[in-house]
């Protein structure tokens, strides 16, 4: 298993593993591009894909804020994980804990401090 930064050529794989495990929450491309891609404080380098030779097999979404929100501001020593999932036949096997282990890595080398596990809105 390895864990790669999100690229174009995975996103019609990832939304049809979102829709398998985010059955209450499911997304078309769209949605993920509007909700996710689009989104202005995206970071390609916190929206991880863990992927075995052939295929996607977990997600996780990061997020440092780049822009301020509301009167809470940038909160520079926060950060948040709004979103993660796992395929049901790879749980159980070190992938979802891979994916936060590298995320945290990365939100705390941003200078976050504290990071949030966060439904995303």
């Amino acid at each position: 298993m390895e864990i790669v930064c999100f690229e174009q050529k995975y996103e019609e794989e990832l939304i049809e593993l979102w829709n398998q495990t985010m059955i209450f929450d499911p997304v078309s491309s769209d949605k993920f591009r509007t909700q996710v891609l689009l989104d202005e404080n995206f970071d390609r380098e916190l929206c991880l894909l863990a992927r075995t030779k052939d295929r996607v097999v977990g997600f996780i979404l990061g997020i440092k804020r780049r822009f301020p929100y509301l009167e809470r501001g940038l909160e520079p020593d926060r950060g948040w994980i709004s979103l993660m999932f796992v395929a049901k036949e790879f749980r159980r096997q070190g992938i979802g804990t891979g994916l936060v282990c590298e995320i945290e890595k990365r939100l705390l080398h941003l200078g976050a401090e504290t990071i949030t596990l966060a439904a995303y809105s």
